[in-house]
């Protein structure tokens, strides 16, 4: 699997209309995620070597059912929650 490119499309004001599409790179190729179908998301951290870049295991779950799995960097990890107004501390 290869590291996720995160990309917001729309804005705050689509949000209330059509909601906040997400971009993750997956195994099966980039998927645009409406953010209000996500129902769950799952962080592991991965162990990294010296000198590697934090790297966080990220399973996004829908209210679908379908389930979907991409690693993000420390920035993009901080982006993501920064979707669903979640601070580090209260996770």
């Amino acid at each position: 699997m290869t590291q996720t490119s995160l990309y917001i499309l729309g804005g705050r004001k689509a949000m209330s209309k059509i909601g906040v599409f997400v971009q993750l790179e997956t195994a099966d190729g980039l998927s645009s995620i409406n953010v209000l179908d996500i129902s769950a998301f799952t962080e592991s951290k991965l162990e990294t070597k010296f000198m590697q870049e934090e790297r966080t295991l990220v399973t996004v779950h829908l209210n679908s059912g379908t389930i979907f799995t991409t690693f993000m960097s420390k920035a993009q990890v901080l982006l993501w929650r920064n979707i669903f107004n979640i601070n580090e501390g209260h996770i």
